[in-house]
């Protein structure tokens, strides 16, 4: 493999970024930060993504724009890896932009007012050529409200959780490439809370049930076979398998009891007394 020269490199820096790039001289990954206006960038392409930063700010008038120039080991090259716009008090206000190590992508962006997160989040994916949205996230003044989502490639929802004020609270579930349910359950301040249900995308019935209070897995966990039918009830504490578990085949019959203490298989005797010993 030929090795190109360092003059040469220098050459396609100033190409890419301009004079600002090279005048950085990072190497080994270093990062460094400037706070400039268009008029004070030469590279055109640079130039544009700067205009095009200061139009997300609320009024482009006393903002200038961030960035974090990164040098990329792989390509020996200095990019500018974060834009955001800052008001006069140096906060971010507006959107600030990741991009990848050519510098042309956006891999992640967030939207910010007067240096708190307030507006979408969004996370870029790359598969098989095509550059997705893959993530979303709703911010209100500095926390998570609304609806989060994440996506597949070809933009059907992957997954939606409600939030407000920062913790998940309310319906959350999760859907296959097809539409098709996989999950469903309710959440409470962050936490797993109520009956959260797992779905055969084939048949969209229940594969499992299980019963969470305050993120902790509480009462009867019930899974089924794919006809339908009842595989295995057990009682649950504190996460922990606690009380009679009892097994069906697939035709409804029952086949098994067993009784558990904090997922210690015991006698039903055995059971009843650690019980009593606990009350």
């Amino acid at each position: 493999m030929r090795v190109m020269r360092a003059s040469a490199l220098t050459a396609i820096a100033i190409i890419l970024f301009g004079r600002e790039a090279v005048a950085m001289q990072l190497k080994d990954g270093a990062t460094k930060v400037v706070v400039v206006t268009p008029d004070e960038v030469v590279n055109r392409h640079v130039r544009r993504l700067v205009e095009a930063a200061l139009k997300t700010a609320p009024s482009p008038k006393g903002h200038k724009v961030r960035i974090t120039w990164k040098h990329h080991v792989l390509y020996n090259r200095t990019f500018p890896e974060i834009m955001v716009p800052v008001n006069a008090a140096g906060k971010a206000d507006g959107v600030e932009q990741y991009r990848g190590p050519l510098g042309h992508q956006v891999l992640h962006s967030v939207t910010y007012k007067n240096g708190l997160k307030d507006g979408p989040e969004k996370f870029f994916r790359s598969m098989q050529n095509k550059h997705y949205l893959a993530e979303e996230i709703p911010w209100k003044a500095g926390k998570v409200h609304g609806q989060k989502r994440s996506y597949y490639p070809d933009g059907a929802v992957r997954s939606e959780t409600a939030y407000a004020n920062g913790f998940a609270n309310g319906p959350t579930r999760t859907l296959g490439p097809k539409g098709k349910l996989k999950r469903s359950g309710e959440m409470k301040d962050g936490k797993r809370h109520g009956a959260m249900t797992d779905y055969d995308t084939k048949t969209g019935k229940p594969r499992r049930i299980v019963h969470y209070v305050d993120g902790r897995v509480q009462g009867t966990v019930v899974e089924y076979y794919v006809n339908g039918k009842v595989k295995r009830e057990s009682e649950f504490r504190d996460d922990a398998r606690c009380g009679l578990t009892t097994e069906y085949d697939a035709k409804g019959a029952k086949t098994r009891e067993r009784y558990y203490y904090d997922n210690e298989p015991v006698s039903k005797s055995e059971y009843e007394r650690r019980i009593a010993k606990k009350k």
